[in-house]
Protein backbone atom coordinates (compact mmCIF):
# COMPACT_ATOMS: atom_id res chain seq x y z
CA UNK A 1 0.00 0.00 0.00
CA UNK A 2 1.34 3.66 -0.57
CA UNK A 3 2.09 5.28 1.94
CA UNK A 4 -0.05 8.93 1.49
CA UNK A 5 2.30 10.64 4.18
CA UNK A 6 5.10 9.81 5.50
CA UNK A 7 5.69 9.28 9.15
CA UNK A 8 8.71 11.94 9.36
CA UNK A 9 6.95 14.37 7.39
CA UNK A 10 6.12 17.74 8.84
CA UNK A 11 2.31 16.91 8.28
CA UNK A 12 2.84 13.87 9.98
CA UNK A 13 4.04 15.46 12.81
CA UNK A 14 1.05 18.24 13.16
CA UNK A 15 -1.36 15.02 12.77
CA UNK A 16 0.01 13.49 15.58
CA UNK A 17 -0.12 16.65 17.68
CA UNK A 18 -3.78 17.48 16.62
CA UNK A 19 -6.88 17.09 19.16
CA UNK A 20 -9.88 17.63 16.34
CA UNK A 21 -10.69 16.99 13.38
CA UNK A 22 -13.11 18.50 11.82
CA UNK A 23 -14.47 17.82 7.65
CA UNK A 24 -17.45 19.55 6.25
CA UNK A 25 -18.90 18.95 3.24
CA UNK A 26 -19.23 15.15 4.14
CA UNK A 27 -22.20 14.30 1.70
CA UNK A 28 -20.32 14.82 -1.65
CA UNK A 29 -16.93 13.13 -0.72
CA UNK A 30 -16.57 9.58 -1.80
CA UNK A 31 -16.35 6.90 1.15
CA UNK A 32 -12.53 6.16 -0.21
CA UNK A 33 -11.36 9.27 0.64
CA UNK A 34 -12.71 8.85 4.50
CA UNK A 35 -11.06 5.12 4.32
CA UNK A 36 -7.89 6.61 3.21
CA UNK A 37 -7.86 9.26 5.57
CA UNK A 38 -8.18 6.57 8.53
CA UNK A 39 -5.84 4.12 7.62
CA UNK A 40 -3.32 7.43 7.17
CA UNK A 41 -4.06 8.54 10.54
CA UNK A 42 -3.54 4.95 12.32
CA UNK A 43 -0.63 4.38 10.66
CA UNK A 44 1.13 7.99 11.79
CA UNK A 45 -0.34 7.98 15.03
CA UNK A 46 0.45 4.17 16.03
CA UNK A 47 -3.19 3.26 16.86
CA UNK A 48 -5.38 0.98 15.12
CA UNK A 49 -8.49 2.79 16.66
CA UNK A 50 -11.00 4.33 13.95
CA UNK A 51 -9.20 7.89 12.70
CA UNK A 52 -5.47 6.59 14.81
CA UNK A 53 -7.92 7.41 17.61
CA UNK A 54 -8.02 11.10 16.93
CA UNK A 55 -11.87 12.70 17.59
CA UNK A 56 -13.50 13.73 14.29
CA UNK A 57 -16.50 15.80 13.36
CA UNK A 58 -17.99 15.38 10.52
CA UNK A 59 -20.75 17.91 8.91
CA UNK A 60 -22.79 17.80 5.99
CA UNK A 61 -26.52 17.70 4.35
CA UNK A 62 -27.18 14.47 2.87
CA UNK A 63 -29.87 15.76 1.01
CA UNK A 64 -26.74 17.63 -1.35
CA UNK A 65 -25.37 16.43 -4.14
CA UNK A 66 -23.47 13.40 -3.54
CA UNK A 67 -20.19 11.82 -5.03
CA UNK A 68 -19.40 12.02 -8.72
CA UNK A 69 -18.75 8.73 -10.57
CA UNK A 70 -17.28 9.05 -14.28
CA UNK A 71 -20.63 7.49 -16.36
CA UNK A 72 -21.70 6.32 -12.94
CA UNK A 73 -25.72 4.97 -12.35
CA UNK A 74 -27.49 5.55 -9.11
CA UNK A 75 -26.27 1.89 -7.66
CA UNK A 76 -22.82 3.13 -7.78
CA UNK A 77 -23.34 6.57 -6.52
CA UNK A 78 -25.23 5.10 -3.47
CA UNK A 79 -22.06 2.54 -3.42
CA UNK A 80 -19.77 5.76 -3.15
CA UNK A 81 -21.40 6.97 -0.14
CA UNK A 82 -19.54 7.46 3.68
CA UNK A 83 -23.06 5.53 4.19
CA UNK A 84 -21.80 2.44 2.59
CA UNK A 85 -18.70 2.49 4.64
CA UNK A 86 -17.56 0.60 7.87
CA UNK A 87 -16.74 3.88 8.93
CA UNK A 88 -20.62 5.01 9.24
CA UNK A 89 -21.90 2.16 11.81
CA UNK A 90 -19.43 3.95 14.21
CA UNK A 91 -20.72 7.44 13.70
CA UNK A 92 -22.82 9.33 16.55
CA UNK A 93 -25.29 11.35 14.63
CA UNK A 94 -26.82 14.82 15.65
CA UNK A 95 -29.08 16.72 13.36
CA UNK A 96 -29.94 20.28 13.03
CA UNK A 97 -32.86 21.66 11.72
CA UNK A 98 -33.12 25.33 11.68
CA UNK A 99 -32.21 26.60 8.16
CA UNK A 100 -29.50 29.21 8.60
CA UNK A 101 -29.40 30.49 5.35
CA UNK A 102 -32.73 32.06 4.69
CA UNK A 103 -33.61 34.01 7.52
CA UNK A 104 -37.05 36.24 6.79
CA UNK A 105 -39.83 35.93 8.73
CA UNK A 106 -42.42 36.98 5.66
CA UNK A 107 -45.26 34.17 4.93
CA UNK A 108 -43.32 33.90 1.30
CA UNK A 109 -40.07 33.44 3.76
CA UNK A 110 -41.62 30.45 6.09
CA UNK A 111 -43.35 28.96 3.13
CA UNK A 112 -40.16 28.89 1.13
CA UNK A 113 -38.37 27.30 3.87
CA UNK A 114 -40.90 24.59 4.31
CA UNK A 115 -40.77 24.03 0.54
CA UNK A 116 -37.07 23.68 0.83
CA UNK A 117 -37.68 20.83 2.85
CA UNK A 118 -40.47 18.97 0.67
CA UNK A 119 -37.96 18.76 -2.12
CA UNK A 120 -34.79 17.63 0.03
CA UNK A 121 -35.83 15.19 2.43
CA UNK A 122 -39.72 14.21 2.02
CA UNK A 123 -39.51 11.45 -0.05
CA UNK A 124 -43.01 11.74 -1.45
CA UNK A 125 -41.43 14.38 -3.56
CA UNK A 126 -38.97 12.03 -5.08
CA UNK A 127 -38.81 12.68 -8.72
CA UNK A 128 -42.25 14.26 -9.49
CA UNK A 129 -42.82 16.81 -11.95
CA UNK A 130 -43.14 19.55 -9.49
CA UNK A 131 -44.19 23.05 -9.91
CA UNK A 132 -42.44 26.07 -8.63
CA UNK A 133 -43.69 28.70 -6.07
CA UNK A 134 -46.06 31.25 -7.69
CA UNK A 135 -43.42 33.97 -5.66
CA UNK A 136 -40.15 32.67 -7.51
CA UNK A 137 -38.87 35.11 -10.23
CA UNK A 138 -39.15 33.03 -13.59
CA UNK A 139 -38.31 34.13 -17.33
CA UNK A 140 -38.24 32.57 -20.28
CA UNK A 141 -35.19 35.19 -21.44
CA UNK A 142 -32.11 34.47 -21.47
CA UNK A 143 -31.19 38.31 -21.49
CA UNK A 144 -34.21 39.07 -18.98
CA UNK A 145 -31.80 36.46 -16.24
CA UNK A 146 -28.71 38.23 -17.18
CA UNK A 147 -29.85 41.47 -16.17
CA UNK A 148 -31.47 40.28 -13.35
CA UNK A 149 -28.23 38.57 -11.68
CA UNK A 150 -25.72 41.56 -13.38
CA UNK A 151 -27.41 44.25 -13.65
CA UNK A 152 -26.92 46.54 -16.79
CA UNK A 153 -28.15 49.95 -16.54
CA UNK A 154 -24.29 50.54 -15.98
CA UNK A 155 -22.19 47.71 -16.58
CA UNK A 156 -19.13 49.11 -15.73
CA UNK A 157 -20.10 49.80 -12.64
CA UNK A 158 -22.22 46.50 -12.16
CA UNK A 159 -19.95 44.42 -13.28
CA UNK A 160 -16.65 45.97 -12.45
CA UNK A 161 -17.68 46.44 -8.64
CA UNK A 162 -16.66 43.78 -6.38
CA UNK A 163 -19.48 44.60 -3.92
CA UNK A 164 -22.06 43.82 -6.64
CA UNK A 165 -20.80 40.52 -7.59
CA UNK A 166 -19.61 38.54 -4.97
CA UNK A 167 -22.81 37.47 -4.38
CA UNK A 168 -24.31 37.19 -7.30
CA UNK A 169 -23.85 33.89 -9.31
CA UNK A 170 -26.09 31.84 -12.61
CA UNK A 171 -26.42 28.54 -11.34
CA UNK A 172 -26.51 25.41 -14.10
CA UNK A 173 -26.29 21.85 -14.17
CA UNK A 174 -24.11 21.44 -16.93
CA UNK A 175 -20.64 22.21 -17.84
CA UNK A 176 -21.42 23.02 -21.57
CA UNK A 177 -24.49 25.59 -20.26
CA UNK A 178 -22.03 27.02 -18.11
CA UNK A 179 -19.49 28.36 -20.42
CA UNK A 180 -22.47 29.14 -22.96
CA UNK A 181 -23.66 31.49 -19.92
CA UNK A 182 -20.10 32.47 -19.12
CA UNK A 183 -19.36 33.78 -22.89
CA UNK A 184 -22.74 36.08 -22.87
CA UNK A 185 -21.89 37.64 -19.90
CA UNK A 186 -18.54 37.89 -20.77
CA UNK A 187 -19.52 39.86 -23.96
CA UNK A 188 -21.70 42.45 -22.44
CA UNK A 189 -18.79 43.35 -20.78
CA UNK A 190 -16.92 46.26 -21.34
CA UNK A 191 -13.25 46.77 -22.13
CA UNK A 192 -10.45 45.03 -24.14
CA UNK A 193 -10.29 41.25 -24.66
CA UNK A 194 -6.71 39.68 -24.21
CA UNK A 195 -6.33 35.92 -24.90
CA UNK A 196 -3.82 34.04 -23.41
CA UNK A 197 -2.25 30.70 -24.98
CA UNK A 198 -1.14 28.12 -23.03
CA UNK A 199 1.92 25.74 -23.36
CA UNK A 200 0.71 21.92 -24.05
CA UNK A 201 2.28 19.02 -24.38
CA UNK A 202 1.85 15.12 -24.06
CA UNK A 203 3.37 13.04 -22.09
CA UNK A 204 4.01 9.56 -23.02
CA UNK A 205 4.59 6.06 -21.14
CA UNK A 206 8.01 4.68 -21.43
CA UNK A 207 6.65 1.69 -22.95
CA UNK A 208 4.70 4.20 -25.81
CA UNK A 209 7.94 6.68 -26.16
CA UNK A 210 10.23 3.10 -26.64
CA UNK A 211 7.73 2.10 -29.33
CA UNK A 212 9.25 4.88 -32.36
CA UNK A 213 5.84 4.07 -34.20
CA UNK A 214 3.44 5.45 -31.69
CA UNK A 215 1.39 8.58 -32.84
CA UNK A 216 2.26 11.57 -31.75
CA UNK A 217 -0.34 14.33 -31.11
CA UNK A 218 0.29 17.49 -32.47
CA UNK A 219 -0.15 21.15 -30.11
CA UNK A 220 -2.86 22.14 -32.16
CA UNK A 221 -4.72 19.09 -31.33
CA UNK A 222 -3.66 19.26 -27.56
CA UNK A 223 -4.90 22.67 -27.52
CA UNK A 224 -8.60 21.86 -28.37
CA UNK A 225 -8.87 19.18 -25.80
CA UNK A 226 -11.28 20.79 -22.45
CA UNK A 227 -10.45 18.44 -19.86
CA UNK A 228 -12.49 19.31 -16.66
CA UNK A 229 -11.66 21.21 -13.65
CA UNK A 230 -9.03 22.38 -16.43
CA UNK A 231 -8.77 26.08 -17.70
CA UNK A 232 -9.18 26.86 -21.28
CA UNK A 233 -6.03 26.30 -23.68
CA UNK A 234 -7.14 29.98 -24.96
CA UNK A 235 -8.16 31.95 -21.89
CA UNK A 236 -10.46 35.16 -22.94
CA UNK A 237 -10.07 37.67 -19.57
CA UNK A 238 -11.30 41.43 -19.11
CA UNK A 239 -10.29 43.62 -16.67
CA UNK A 240 -13.27 43.46 -14.26
CA UNK A 241 -14.27 39.96 -15.15
CA UNK A 242 -15.34 37.17 -12.64
CA UNK A 243 -12.91 34.08 -12.67
CA UNK A 244 -13.07 30.73 -10.46
CA UNK A 245 -9.87 29.34 -9.35
CA UNK A 246 -9.58 25.58 -10.05
CA UNK A 247 -6.45 24.54 -7.88
CA UNK A 248 -5.33 25.11 -4.17
CA UNK A 249 -2.78 27.09 -4.40
CA UNK A 250 -2.71 28.94 -0.93
CA UNK A 251 -5.13 27.38 1.40
CA UNK A 252 -3.91 30.02 4.44
CA UNK A 253 -5.34 33.15 1.84
CA UNK A 254 -7.93 31.58 0.84
CA UNK A 255 -6.93 30.98 -2.57
CA UNK A 256 -8.38 27.49 -2.59
CA UNK A 257 -10.15 25.57 -5.46
CA UNK A 258 -13.74 27.00 -5.69
CA UNK A 259 -12.35 30.67 -4.56
CA UNK A 260 -14.28 33.47 -6.85
CA UNK A 261 -11.53 36.33 -8.25
CA UNK A 262 -12.00 39.59 -9.66
CA UNK A 263 -9.74 40.00 -12.39
CA UNK A 264 -7.46 43.27 -11.81
CA UNK A 265 -4.69 43.09 -13.93
CA UNK A 266 -3.17 40.96 -16.85
CA UNK A 267 0.40 39.83 -17.47
CA UNK A 268 1.87 37.46 -19.34
CA UNK A 269 3.09 35.37 -16.45
CA UNK A 270 0.97 36.72 -13.23
CA UNK A 271 -2.71 37.89 -13.06
CA UNK A 272 -3.55 40.40 -10.34
CA UNK A 273 -6.82 39.40 -9.01
CA UNK A 274 -9.31 40.86 -5.83
CA UNK A 275 -10.72 37.80 -3.63
CA UNK A 276 -14.44 37.34 -3.76
CA UNK A 277 -15.71 36.71 -0.11
CA UNK A 278 -17.93 37.32 1.96
CA UNK A 279 -15.22 40.35 4.28
CA UNK A 280 -17.26 43.34 5.39
CA UNK A 281 -13.74 45.02 5.54
CA UNK A 282 -13.33 47.88 2.86
CA UNK A 283 -9.82 46.89 1.98
CA UNK A 284 -9.60 44.30 -1.17
CA UNK A 285 -7.68 41.16 -0.82
CA UNK A 286 -5.19 41.52 -3.33
CA UNK A 287 -3.36 38.16 -4.76
CA UNK A 288 -1.15 36.85 -7.52
CA UNK A 289 -1.85 34.02 -10.09
CA UNK A 290 0.63 32.72 -11.70
CA UNK A 291 0.67 29.86 -14.41
CA UNK A 292 1.13 26.62 -13.29
CA UNK A 293 1.58 23.24 -14.81
CA UNK A 294 -1.86 20.92 -14.99
CA UNK A 295 -1.73 17.34 -15.54
CA UNK A 296 -4.58 15.04 -16.60
CA UNK A 297 -4.88 11.65 -15.32
CA UNK A 298 -3.75 8.89 -17.01
CA UNK A 299 -7.19 7.41 -17.86
CA UNK A 300 -8.45 10.42 -19.58
CA UNK A 301 -6.38 10.14 -22.72
CA UNK A 302 -3.82 7.69 -23.67
CA UNK A 303 -1.34 10.08 -22.90
CA UNK A 304 -0.96 12.55 -19.86
CA UNK A 305 -1.60 16.03 -21.21
CA UNK A 306 0.47 18.86 -19.30
CA UNK A 307 -1.07 22.08 -19.87
CA UNK A 308 1.17 25.72 -18.82
CA UNK A 309 -1.62 28.26 -17.79
CA UNK A 310 -3.39 30.57 -15.48
CA UNK A 311 -5.67 27.57 -13.37
CA UNK A 312 -8.75 29.94 -13.90
CA UNK A 313 -11.51 29.85 -15.70
CA UNK A 314 -14.83 32.38 -16.20
CA UNK A 315 -17.19 32.23 -13.48
CA UNK A 316 -20.00 34.42 -13.53
CA UNK A 317 -21.86 30.99 -14.09
CA UNK A 318 -20.71 27.91 -12.00
CA UNK A 319 -22.58 24.11 -11.86
CA UNK A 320 -24.58 24.03 -9.43
CA UNK A 321 -22.38 20.65 -7.91
CA UNK A 322 -19.79 23.38 -7.86
CA UNK A 323 -21.63 25.68 -6.14
CA UNK A 324 -22.03 23.67 -2.80
CA UNK A 325 -20.86 26.01 0.08
CA UNK A 326 -21.63 28.66 -1.28
CA UNK A 327 -24.31 31.52 -0.27
CA UNK A 328 -25.63 33.99 -3.01
CA UNK A 329 -27.80 36.83 -2.68
CA UNK A 330 -28.25 37.23 -6.18
CA UNK A 331 -28.80 33.84 -7.78
CA UNK A 332 -29.94 33.01 -11.54
CA UNK A 333 -30.67 28.88 -12.08
CA UNK A 334 -31.12 27.72 -15.12
CA UNK A 335 -34.14 25.15 -15.37
CA UNK A 336 -34.46 25.13 -18.96
CA UNK A 337 -33.31 21.09 -18.47
CA UNK A 338 -34.02 18.75 -15.51
CA UNK A 339 -31.80 18.04 -12.85
CA UNK A 340 -30.00 14.78 -13.38
CA UNK A 341 -28.88 13.44 -9.77
CA UNK A 342 -29.93 13.52 -6.57
CA UNK A 343 -29.86 16.79 -4.71
CA UNK A 344 -29.23 19.27 -7.46
CA UNK A 345 -32.45 20.75 -7.24
CA UNK A 346 -32.77 21.29 -3.48
CA UNK A 347 -29.19 22.57 -3.57
CA UNK A 348 -29.55 25.23 -6.56
CA UNK A 349 -32.37 26.84 -4.45
CA UNK A 350 -30.66 26.48 -1.17
CA UNK A 351 -27.51 28.52 -2.30
CA UNK A 352 -29.82 31.87 -1.71
CA UNK A 353 -29.97 34.02 1.52
CA UNK A 354 -32.54 36.38 -0.08
CA UNK A 355 -35.94 35.37 -1.44
CA UNK A 356 -36.40 37.87 -3.62
CA UNK A 357 -32.40 36.95 -4.83
CA UNK A 358 -33.71 34.15 -6.85
CA UNK A 359 -34.14 34.04 -10.54
CA UNK A 360 -35.08 31.09 -12.81
CA UNK A 361 -34.58 30.50 -16.51
CA UNK A 362 -37.69 27.66 -17.30
CA UNK A 363 -38.43 26.68 -20.65
CA UNK A 364 -41.50 26.02 -22.09
CA UNK A 365 -43.90 23.29 -24.11
CA UNK A 366 -45.58 23.97 -27.42
CA UNK A 367 -48.25 25.99 -25.83
CA UNK A 368 -45.43 28.48 -24.37
CA UNK A 369 -46.67 26.80 -20.94
CA UNK A 370 -44.11 26.62 -18.28
CA UNK A 371 -43.00 23.21 -17.68
CA UNK A 372 -42.99 21.52 -14.23
CA UNK A 373 -39.75 20.28 -13.08
CA UNK A 374 -38.57 17.08 -12.41
CA UNK A 375 -36.89 16.65 -8.99
CA UNK A 376 -34.45 13.42 -7.91
CA UNK A 377 -34.48 12.19 -4.34
CA UNK A 378 -32.47 8.76 -3.29
CA UNK A 379 -33.74 8.21 -0.31
CA UNK A 380 -31.20 5.51 0.46
CA UNK A 381 -28.85 8.73 0.47
CA UNK A 382 -30.97 10.19 3.58
CA UNK A 383 -30.08 9.90 7.14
Amino acid sequence: MVQLVPKNSNLAKLLRKTSLLIWDKVPMQNKSCFEAVDRTLQDIRSNDTLFGGLPVILGGDFAQIPPVIKNGNRSSIVEASIKQSYIWSKVKMLHLKQNMRVRGTSAQDIHFKKWLYLISYNTFMQNPKIPLPEYISQTHSLEELISRVYPQRNPTEAIGNPSLLYKSAILTFKNDTVDLLNHKVFELMPGTSTTLISADKADYSEEENANNEVYRFSTEYLQTLNPGNFPPSKLTLKIGCIVMLLRNLNPQKGLCNGTRLIVKEIGQYVLKVAVLNDNNSNVEQIELIPRIELTTLEVDYPFVLVRKQFPVKLSFAMTINKSQGQSLSNVGIGLRISPFTHGQLYVAFSRSTNLQGIHVLRGSNQYNQITPIENIIYPELLL
